[in-house]
């Protein structure tokens, strides 16, 4: 939605403001009001005494349309990102709302730094103007002329971090209510999103530990995040070459995921 649009809409409410007050300063009728707002009195005692909703309707005022080209006027990146993350297409068929509340902006560029690819990152942050602040202002061909390859590359590249982003240890991080946002949303979600994040059943591969730390692991037993994070440290510490760094890699592993082992 153009901003001179927004503008219009802001302008028409405003108005409706301004005749309501004139009428309670008792400056004009009823009937004074209702001809400056172009209906009859009937029908202005109708609204005033049940909603102005259907006239801002009827009078395009502030559609449903509207608003969410506003509501998409006003994301930011990174829930730009969460929302594709959350969608398995661009751009549902039908429009829909999908407002999401995401970690904060440092985070969750560092997680994204993180997963991705130097590369991936750079077409991720072209594509959602992580830097700018300007959510799709290029298209796939303005990347592809900026990186010397073709638009289905970058869609390609696009495509793939998201899938990357969309892994359970990774969506926990980005978006704290990620489970809940799954539930909500249609019934079309792809099954490559979890409907259910079972992180606790997810292999201890998914921490990305070091390799040293995760055989200890796997050697006593510990196969799952969920059969680690219910060990102390004194128990970790028990492990044979399980040293003081190997048991604080695996807390601050943990800490990503909002776990922590016991003390």
């Amino acid at each position: 939605m153009k901003s001179q649009e927004i503008r219009k809409s802001k302008e028409n409410l405003q108005n409706i403001i301004n005749v309501l007050d004139k009428i309670l300063a008792g400056k004009i009728t009823q009937s004074e009001a209702a001809t400056m707002m172009g209906f009859s009195p009937q029908d202005f005692g109708r609204y005033v005494n049940i909603s102005f909703s259907p006239y801002i309707k009827k009078k395009n005022i502030l559609t449903e349309e509207s608003i969410l080209d506003i509501l998409d006027e006003l994301e930011t990146p990174c829930e730009a990102i969460a929302k594709d993350i959350i969608w398995m297409y661009e751009k549902p068929a039908e429009k829909k709302l999908l407002v999401i509340g995401t970690a904060e902006k440092a985070l969750f560029v560092k997680t994204m730094r993180e997963v991705l690819s130097p590369r991936e990152y750079l077409v991720m942050n072209l594509r959602y103007g992580i830097d700018t602040g300007k959510v799709k202002e290029l298209t796939y061909d303005d990347i592809g002329k900026k990186l010397g390859v073709q638009r289905e590359r970058v869609r390609q590249i696009v495509t793939k971090s998201l899938h990357k982003l969309r892994a359970p240890q990774y969506l926990r991080v980005l978006l704290p209510k990620a489970e809940a946002y799954i539930t909500t949303v249609e019934e079309s979600i792809p099954e490559i999103i979890p409907k259910k994040l079972d992180i606790m059943s997810e292999p201890i591969d998914i921490l990305g530990l070091s390799n040293r730390t995760c055989n200890i692991l796997k050697r006593n037993g510990c196969w799952t995040i969920g059969s680690t994070a219910k060990l102390t440290r004194t128990e970790l510490s028990s492990f044979k070459g399980m040293g003081k760094n190997s048991v604080e890699e695996i807390n601050t592993k943990m800490r990503n995921l909002f776990l922590t082992t016991k003390k």
